[in-house]
């Protein structure tokens, strides 16, 4: 007996470290390319999923893609619309590089299983009447969910910003996300910008999708028959099934709706994927004179019944200009996103709706920045995207790309920091004029919820050594009336001697910061906050009045008395300004 126990001792040694190595080769990292096998050209957006699980991911601009798996053997089906779907089963043994070269179906007029004068109308009709069941049964969700954005002027990418979250949904709470990740390049301004995930994405099989603060009726609203003219282009072939390809049109040029195609899967009457555009009437207020904006999104049941988005990607070119005034060049900004290991009708965490924030951010894990060394979380960074990385003055990059024109910008440019303000060989004459401008005039350039964008410019002087007199005024692009404008005067004088008396006085009409008026954050900055898709810091309303203060210095005593007579009318404004230029679902 006792040698038997010896014995088990033994092997019970010999087991350690097999356990210790069995859990880690169960994890596997799979990476490649997908490509055409004709032509050999790579294949964005092809889908790399596990069979029989909610795992996947997309490929890349470049067509390279990474998954991790948690266990092998693993089947992985690698999908194109178009092309004849490739199935690998990969066990331990075989390399972590895997490439698939996809070959590409003839494009036949399959016979439709639909009839009527236009099939479209038909198809679409039953995508909406199997939506209005399976979505019925859809109460919540969990996902791992990941997203990145670039920025870039006319050439090179000079921010990149990118997110990981798990994100929660309930049909009646809406959407929470628990942020696990968050990294950039190395631009000061951003470096504490934590970016939501699912938040910033659009579900384009929604009945109505919140887009920049327009209201679009979704392409299978149960009104959308209605809403869009549908038209058949063609077939293609995806798993031996046709996929109609139908052209999507607003009827009414001013509705708020889309226009592209959407695709649609024979037998199943699924929407897997769309690639569309807002409308006519999707339109921005000045300054913002440029707007162009494509969404593309696929959709996969992963072999259940409910469709959900695998991918969100998105393509921006925007301009923000008031001509002869304040110019900025164009920008483009690209958004991908991608969803993956969905839990449905899983029961979410309570204290995620313990309060009305949409982020929860695990701080710990941001600032590790473990999540991201986890291999096959990120869809793979392009070859600029790495550059941005490694590129150790992106920041001064981006300001000279962005450098401002018109009378203000270049105002900024001569007498502000930058790249054109001639900072470092300017002489004592040239200081004297930048003195000039900072104490005279003053720009007030801001965004917020309430204003829009605010357009302003200030002046402050001194008239010999005890007489101060100012004002200025402000064009708002969201308010209209007499709150579009903003105007100030200010005068104050005071009598000489060690003892002094003073009096000052201000007038003015214009948007006040309820609680905020002695914030540290510049309002200026908190436009960025908000234009680069976070929160809002302040509350507003309108303040128009004058105001009165006189008293008296007593300069030996070190000490000031004053008193002040304030006459003013406060009136609530309404928010006029929800969208921000990364065009965020608002929910």
């Amino acid at each position: 007996m006792i040698g038997f126990l010896g014995h088990m001792r033994k092997c019970a040694l010999w087991l350690v470290p097999l356990l210790l190595i069995v859990p880690q080769s169960l994890a596997q990292v799979f990476r490649g390319a997908v490509t055409d096998a004709v032509s050999e050209e790579s294949l964005p957006s092809a889908t790399v999923q596990v069979l029989g699980t909610y795992r996947g991911t997309i490929t890349s601009e470049e067509g390279l893609y990474e998954l991790r798996v948690d266990a092998v053997p693993v089947t992985l089906v690698v999908r194109f619309i178009g092309y004849e779907t490739a199935t690998r089963t990969l066990t331990a043994v075989d390399p972590v590089l895997q490439n698939f070269s996809l070959l590409p179906l003839p494009v036949e007029m399959a016979a439709l299983t639909v009839t009527g004068a236009n099939p479209a109308v038909n198809i679409m009709r039953e995508v909406i009447a199997r939506k209005r069941v399976w979505r019925g049964g859809l109460r919540t969700y969990e996902a791992q969910a990941y997203s990145r954005f670039s920025l870039s002027g006319d050439s090179s990418i000079v921010w990149v910003s990118e997110s990981a979250s798990t994100a929660f949904w309930d049909r009646d709470r809406g959407m929470k996300e628990r942020i696990t990740g968050n990294r950039s390049t190395s631009n000061p301004w951003a470096s504490d910008a934590v970016m939501p995930v699912a938040q910033t994405v659009a579900n384009l099989y929604d009945d109505n999708i919140f887009i920049a603060g327009h209201n679009l009726v979704g392409v299978t609203h149960p009104d959308a028959l209605g809403t869009y003219r549908f038209m058949l282009e063609g077939t293609r072939v995806l798993d031996g099934l046709t996929v109609y390809d139908i052209q999507v049109a607003p009827r009414n040029r001013l509705a708020s709706a889309f226009e592209g195609r959407v695709s649609v899967l024979d037998s199943a009457f699924a929407m897997i994927s769309a690639e569309l555009t807002p409308g006519e009437s999707f339109l921005f207020p000045q300054p913002i004179q440029e707007y162009d904006v494509t969404y593309r999104q696929q959709f996969s049941s992963f072999g259940g019944e409910y469709w959900m988005p695998v991918d969100f990607q998105s393509a921006i070119v925007a301009k923000v200009s008031m001509p002869g005034i304040l110019t900025y060049p164009r920008f483009n900004i690209s958004h991908v996103a991608r969803f993956s290991d969905y839990r449905i009708n899983t029961t979410i965490p309570e204290d995620l709706f313990a309060d009305d924030k949409p982020i929860v951010v695990d701080s710990a894990a941001v600032e590790s920045g473990e999540v991201f060394g986890e291999p096959g979380l990120v869809v793979p960074l392009t070859s600029e995207e790495q550059a941005a990385y490694d590129n150790p003055d992106i920041g001064d990059d981006l300001v000279e790309t962005f450098t401002p024109g018109g009378l203000l910008g270049r105002l900024m440019q001569r007498y502000g920091e930058g790249p054109g303000s001639g900072r470092a060989e300017t002489d004592s004459s040239d200081n004297g004029r930048r003195a000039l401008f900072s104490n005279l005039l003053r720009p007030g350039i801001w965004y917020n919820r309430v204003d829009g964008a605010h357009l302003g410019l200030g002046l402050a002087a001194d008239l010999g050594s005890r007489v101060t007199v100012g004002g200025g005024g402000g064009w708002a692009s969201g308010l209209t009336g007499q709150d579009q404008w903003t105007w100030h005067v200010t005068a104050g004088v005071e009598s000489e001697g060690t003892n002094s008396v003073f009096l000052r006085g201000r007038a003015g009409s214009r948007t006040a910061r309820r609680y905020g008026e002695k914030s540290k954050i510049p309002p200026l900055y908190n436009g960025l906050v908000m234009l680069s898709g976070r929160e809002d810091h302040f509350d507003y309303y309108h303040n128009e009045g004058w105001e009165l203060t006189a008293g008296l210095n007593l300069s030996r005593l070190d000490m000031r008395l004053e008193g002040t007579y304030r006459s003013e009318d406060h009136r609530a404004l309404p928010m006029t300004t929800s969208y921000d230029l990364l065009a965020r679902p608002t929910r």
